[in-house]
């Protein structure tokens, strides 16, 4: 549900596409912590022309992300890792973290 919400939030959605736009992310590797659906990383590569995002998501959400990727096909841009982002192992130096954070 509060996916959702937050999907369909189009003030939230805008900031966040204006604060990526207004970012160097070309050619960058961007980790996007708390992916949810993907919708950073998605607006990550769209408006930022990152190289590459890890997106790591801990819940079971990182299947639906990882759908979407597969329909964006963007996969060879976009990699999820479902799991917590303590338990990630990032082999390449990263140059940003984006993430909107929630919960406890």
């Amino acid at each position: 549900r509060v996916h959702g919400e937050m999907l369909n939030d189009k003030p939230r959605n805008e900031a966040f596409k204006r604060a990526i736009e207004q970012s160097d992310l070309s050619n960058k590797i961007v980790v996007d912590v708390g992916a949810g659906t993907g919708l950073l990383s998605l607006m990550c590569v769209k408006y930022g022309n990152c190289k590459r995002i890890h997106a790591i998501e801990a819940s079971s959400i990182a299947q639906e992300c990882a759908e979407v990727v597969k329909n964006s096909q963007l996969n060879d841009i976009i990699q999820i890792h479902q799991c917590k982002v303590e338990d990630t192992l990032i082999l390449e130096h990263i140059d940003l973290i984006i993430s909107e954070w929630m919960g406890k």
